[in-house]
Order: structure tokens, then sequence, then C-alpha cells
């Protein structure tokens, strides 16, 4: 009989120090989740198309660019719908509510201040260049 307790208490202390483990291991985070450095440098930041003025800002989360908004110069927010980096391309999709118009844009390229996309929307399809703003 006293073999079976010390065996028990020797398996209770085991699972106890292996419980123990796993919670501190866990607070180190898996290795995918760890800040990178960015995937396209210089993509990050606030970017303004000319002709109606819209701006949107892109962030770099440590692992995903990130469309978190788009304005228009009337201050008009669009609702920003999608938003995915996928395969080393950005890509979002906004509504403009006073319009309803609906566009997605895909990074094509990035040059210095400019950012070339790939659009098509509600109001056809095509390719713009925003420029980087302050």
């Amino acid at each position: 009989m006293r073999k079976l307790t010390r065996a028990h208490s020797i398996l209770v202390l085991a699972v106890l120090v292996l419980i123990s483990l796993a919670c501190s291991c866990g607070s180190l985070g898996r290795l995918g989740d760890q800040d990178q450095p960015e995937a396209m440098p210089g993509l990050a930041g606030r970017w303004r198309y000319p002709v109606t003025g819209f701006i949107c800002t892109i962030d770099w989360d440590g692992a995903r660019y990130v469309v978190r908004s788009c304005i228009d110069d009337d201050g008009e927010a669009f609702e920003i719908r999608a938003s995915s980096w996928s395969a080393g391309t950005l890509s979002w999709t906004f509504y403009v509510p006073s319009t309803q118009y609906e566009t997605s844009l895909q990074v094509s390229s990035l040059s210095g201040d400019e950012l070339l996309l790939d659009w098509h929307g509600t109001g056809g399809s095509g390719e713009i260049t925003l420029s980087r703003a302050p």
C-alpha cells in the first residue's frame, strides 16, 4: 500500500511540473508571432491620391501590413471592408458611404514615395499612383 501511495505522489508531482512548464513556455509566444522587419520597407505610412485627395494609412504590425483607414479630403471616412497581406502583396477594399462606391486595390509596386496600385470597383478599373503624405 505504501508503494502505491508513493507512486501516486510522484505521478501528481510530475503532472504539476509539466503543467508549470507548459504555462511558462506559453508566455514565450510562438515563433510566427514575433515581430519581423518590414517585408516592403517604406510601405507603412500615409498615402495620398492626388486626384481626389483621399489618404490611406498603412501600418506594419510586426507580421503583416494592415490598412487602418482611408479618409477623403473633406473628412469622410471610408469603411475598410477588407485588408489582406498575402504572398507579399497588400490588397484592400473600401466603401465610400456618400457615393456608395466600393473599390478594391492591390499594390503593384513601391518606388520611393510613389505607390502604384491596380484597382477595380463600382467606378471601373485601372491603375492609380498614390504619393507619400506627410
